[in-house]
């Protein structure tokens, strides 16, 4: 079976999944799985969860925008990798090796001097645009949910700075 029919993904649907918004529902359902404790509830997280390690990340590294190419790689699929990664990471404790990894390409190559995040990397090239919305406060939102999650599995202590 591919992953398409192990997840329920019919072809003509593949084009509307993107990372941003599968990882908001992921982040949704690992919200009403903290407060239901449903095993209904976890079993379609799980799902969800592997079919977006599997298709949305490359080499457990760079975050895909969509499962079937690497480019354009935008500063909002980066934040939403590393923010979905570090919540689910009290669930799947190896979904923190997703976030530090997609953190550490993400400070390499998307990431101005000035400290700003640029907004996508294509194969012709890079858009160093700083957008506000969808990088720069994503991206806050992310790390600041990186280092709580850091700080919870002991891999950093409170007053560490990244």
């Amino acid at each position: 079976r591919s992953d398409k029919d192990a997840y329920n993904i019919h072809e003509s649907n593949l084009e509307s999944i993107d990372h941003y918004h599968t990882g908001f529902v992921l982040r949704s359902l690992h919200s009403i799985c903290e407060e239901t404790r449903t095993p209904e509830v976890l079993e379609a997280l799980s799902k969800g969860y592997r079919f977006y390690k599997e298709s949305l990340f490359e080499d457990k590294t760079i975050p895909k925008l969509r499962p079937d190419s690497i480019f354009p790689v935008d500063i909002h699929s980066c934040s939403e990798a590393i923010l979905c990664m570090s919540t689910l990471s009290d669930i799947f404790p190896e979904a923190l090796e997703y976030a530090e990894n997609a953190f550490l390409w993400t400070r390499d190559n998307m990431q101005d001097e000035d400290g700003h995040f640029y907004y996508r990397l294509t194969n012709r090239g890079l858009d160093k645009t700083p957008f506000i919305r969808w990088g720069q406060a994503w991206m806050m939102r992310a790390l600041a949910n990186l280092v709580s999650a850091s700080v919870r599995e002991g891999k950093i202590d409170a007053k560490h700075r990244l």
